[in-house]
């Protein structure tokens, strides 16, 4: 009886969907002549937003949540944590907040750049630079694992989830990151937290704003924004774009070019329609191409063959350190490029590995003099060098389109629809052992017939995906206000092909030496369709037990149905363990839980209580066996506790707003990727692992002692680690009693902080206005790897410190202009933002440095 009944709800909120434009229409024909609704005048900085929703003819400063902004933190932060406006001193959880303004001192224009605005928060490389995930409080996504991002992204509250493509950042209203489990108000899957983007609600008068900026590595960026009021107080319109052009900061030696290049193209159109004074229809389409090229990690450390003594070492071309953890390691990089490199040779004629040795060119396809040890130290010694065969370009569109209707019948009703849909294709090439040895080139030959047809070097994995969500809710005040609720229901369609070509040992010729005993080079494909379904009902309620003292309790539960089948030129369809088109199917479920007590002991200091719990969907892995459903997870859950205190208001006469947050998440059935031998060859899963626990304390503060200087110092201690990390996999690999130990927890620095300043010059306002903006952002090492204690060690990656410096004179002569000299990494450290590990599978590791310093220059116009 349960299907008919999710067919059901489901077919409300897609009827509901389709109703409420038609119910707009007809409230705009029944009235001949609406009632002209003047929007409000711009409230000022600071000044408090009300606990309600938001009115229906709000202007854009009160629709974005926005940070008041530079030099004034007395003034309270507006936020839509609880899918409704609130004074940020108010919201009974952990948020962070940014402005428009503060988005633009602080140069924020990608996902990396978001994590240096929230300790806590990482935004890692994948395979490339293009594959970027969230991990928040300890949830994190493993490459190639098939799971959800624990840390999901919202767009004007509808689901944004680009698929392994970067995104572009322009003309954004604010930013929000919102930790710990969302599940009630924002879905499953969101067990780590939650990223909220907001865009500029189109104003009331002609206005707009350019941008652009250049500096080194050839960049260049151009934004700009323009209101077009055509109806005014009825139909309001904003059109926004972003044009990015740049080098990357990575140099392929072998081809003379640069990886990493961005030449991206985005535009946003933005119709606001108000028919009557309680209706509201916001449109969002916004369309993007991504071209340039992928930026690579280099090779970082690999494993070598054991010797004759049974030892094996962990070698990163400065030191090689004898592996003591009782875990025999893969060495295949190793094995193939230098222990039996003679008995192998290229397309070329030439031997692999050590140049040195052998006749032919010193750098070219599986060579390299000292081979993989000189190139190991190589490496190191330049960490913005790579020699690829060839270069890597990115190809890649999204679309994405939101439309958001609202009925503001009374106070105690607002009735929201939200519908979107994203649709994304991509292109994203790779070498994954970076550098000369094709150990695992992501492409197919034209020829293969032990794959799909592929296209050749450098080729790319492809992704498609097709999104669809509705959301119905409905909220308001009731018992004379003192009791607020959100009720509704979810419904969202996730289908995605995905095509991911493996060549393992590219260059090595099949007809010469030894080659075929290696069974090298091998051509294959994980070639599948995806179909995920998801339907929820939800329902949050705040009651006030007194003036003071707040209740909230609410819940969601969610239907989950999980498809995946195989493709033409699926290895495993070619091999004949799951026929093309044949699917895997499971039904799911789960709850997800809040409670919370806050006590308002007076307007500048609130306390509060949480508990929370959530889950992250099970699924299948396309890019392992499925026979059996070996390739099925299972559902993670998650529950967490949390305590924290407020301020908002002034210290000894100086505006200060001050946060903490101490909490306790526990995870069952964690979902992460893990490789394994088996049968002699490396095989990848996707494992659940038994209980994490994460501790932390997240600290904000923000004081202004004296006109002029403003002060933030932001911090996070997370301790994250396995409780129960020994996983069963003797179904796998088939040897009873085989498990596999998860110990080192992955992204997921212990402490992370980010201090940082604003001094505005003294001088008159005729002049304009002069500020200096610093920050310093530091965090300590970290794990890119679950395992570094058995089948991956050396998978840590150093701690760093980056200081950032923006100079700005804003208003230039009471003028609307301004213009800005920044620097990013101040004093051109070098560290690494993440690592892939894949020790495991091939014997080796690579990691991706950060940004190089980088000086740039902006100039900006508002009209």
């Amino acid at each position: 009886m349960k299907t008919p009944r999710i067919g059901l709800i489901r077919l409300v909120f897609l009827t509901g969907a389709a109703a409420l434009p038609m119910m707009t229409a007809t409230a705009m024909a029944q009235s001949s002549a609406a009632p002209e609704t003047p929007l409000p005048a711009n409230s000022a900085a600071g000044d408090a937003a009300p606990d309600s929703a938001a009115s229906a003819a709000a202007t854009p400063a009160q629709t974005a949540p926005a940070q008041t902004g530079a030099g004034n933190p007395d003034g309270d932060i507006v936020v839509t944590a609880q899918r409704r406006e609130e004074r940020l001193s108010r919201v009974p959880v952990s948020v962070s907040a940014f402005s428009a303004e503060a988005l633009q001192t602080k140069v924020i224009q990608s996902e990396q750049d978001v994590g240096t605005l929230v300790p806590g928060l990482q935004v890692k490389n994948g395979q490339t630079s293009n594959q970027l995930s969230f991990s928040l409080r300890g949830q994190t996504l493993d490459p190639f694992s098939g799971t959800s991002p624990a840390v999901l992204t919202y767009l004007n509250e509808a689901p944004y989830l680009p698929y392994n493509t970067a995104t572009s950042f322009f003309d954004l209203a604010s930013v929000q990151v919102l930790k710990g489990p969302q599940g009630t108000l924002f879905g499953r899957n969101a067990t780590g937290g939650a990223v909220l983007y907001t865009t500029p609600t189109p104003g009331n008068e002609i206005g707009g704003n350019l941008l652009v900026r250049a500096g080194q590595r050839n960049s260049v960026q151009v934004q700009g924004a323009i209101d077009l009021p055509v109806i005014k107080d009825l139909l309001l319109v904003r059109v926004a774009g972003d044009y990015t052009k740049e080098d990357g900061f990575i140099r392929n030696l072998y081809t003379g070019n640069t990886l990493g290049d961005k030449d991206n193209v985005s535009g946003r159109l933005t119709v606001l329609f108000m028919p009557t004074e309680g209706i509201k229809n916001t449109t969002v389409a916004q369309y993007a191409k991504f071209l340039g090229t992928e930026g690579q990690g280099n090779l970082f450390n690999y494993y070598t063959s054991p010797n004759a003594a049974g030892q094996q070492f962990i070698n990163n071309g400065r030191t090689s350190i004898l592996n003591t953890n009782g875990t025999p390691l893969t060495s295949t990089l190793d094995t193939v490029y230098n222990v039996f490199s003679g008995l192998l040779f290229n397309r070329d004629g030439n031997n692999l590995g050590d140049s040195n040795l052998t006749p032919g060119p010193a750098i070219g396809p599986g060579r390299f003099p000292g081979g993989v040890a000189g190139y190991a130290a190589f490496s190191r010694a330049n960490p913005y060098d790579i020699y690829l065969e060839f270069d890597l370009p990115h190809r890649s569109e999204l679309t994405f389109i939101s439309n958001t209707t609202e009925f503001d019948i009374s106070e105690a009703l607002l009735i929201k629809n939200i519908f979107s849909y994203t649709r994304s294709t991509t292109k994203l090439p790779g070498n994954l052992a970076g550098g000369p040895f094709g150990a695992l080139w992501l492409y197919n030959d034209v020829d293969s017939v032990t794959s799909a047809p592929g296209d050749g070097p450098p080729g790319g994995q492809t992704f498609r995906a097709t999104t669809f969500s509705n959301e119905l809710q409905a909220q308001g005040d009731l018992l004379d206000g003192n009791l607020h609720y959100t009720v509704g229901g979810f419904y969202t369609s996730f289908k995605h092909f995905d095509n991911i070509p493996v060549h393992v040992g590219a260059e090595i010729d099949p007809n010469a030496g030894a080659a075929a005993a290696f069974g090298l080079p091998a051509d294959i494909s994980y070639t599948y369709n995806s179909k995920n379904y998801s339907t929820a009902v939800f329902g949050q309620f705040d009651y006030k037990l007194t003036d003071r003292l707040t209740f909230t309790a609410g819940g969601r539960y969610t239907w989950e149905k999980v498809r995946l089948s195989q493709a033409p030129g699926s290895i495993f369809a070619l091999s004949g363990v799951q026929p093309v088109g044949v699917e895997q199917r499971r039904s799911l479920s789960d709850p997800s839980w809040t409670f919370n007590l806050r006590f308002q002991a007076d307007e500048r200091n609130m306390f509060y209580v949480a508990q929370r719990g959530s889950f992250r969907s099970g699924n299948f892995n396309g890019t392992v066996l499925p026979l059996n459903d070996a390739n099925f997870f299972k559902n993670e859950t998650t529950k967490d506790y949390e305590i924290g205190y407020k301020y908002s208001g002034r210290v000894a006469g100086a505006p200060f707003r001050f946060s903490i947050a101490a909490y306790q998440q526990d995870v069952k059935n964690a979902q992460h990727a893990v490789y394994a031998v088996v049968g002699g060859n490396p095989a990848g899963f996707t494992l659940n692992v038994p209980e994490a626990r994460t501790r932390g304390v997240e600290v904000e503060a923000s004081v202004s002692p004296a006109r002029g200087f403003d002060f933030s110092i932001t911090g996070a201690y997370t301790d994250a680690k396995y409780t129960d990390g020994v996983v069963d996999i003797a179904r796998l690999t088939g040897v009873p009693g085989s498990t596999i130990l998860f110990d080192s927890y992955p992204d997921t620095p212990k402490f992370a902080g980010t201090f940082s300043a604003d001094f505005t010059l003294p001088i008159s306002e005729d002049v304009g206005r002069v500020v200096l903006h610093g920050d310093v952002y530091m965090q300590s090492d970290f794990f890119f790897s679950n395992n570094n204690g058995s089948v991956t060690p050396g998978t840590e990656l150093d701690g760093y410190t980056n200081t950032n410096l923006r100079l700005s004179w804003n208003d230039i002569f009471q003028s609307n202009f301004s213009a800005a000299i920044y620097a990013k990494n101040v004093f051109d450290n070098l560290y690494y933002v993440s690592g892939y590990a894949l020790g495991a599978a091939g014997g080796y590791n690579t990691a991706y440095p950060g940004q190089p310093r980088t000086v740039m220059g902006e100039i900006s116009f508002k009209f």
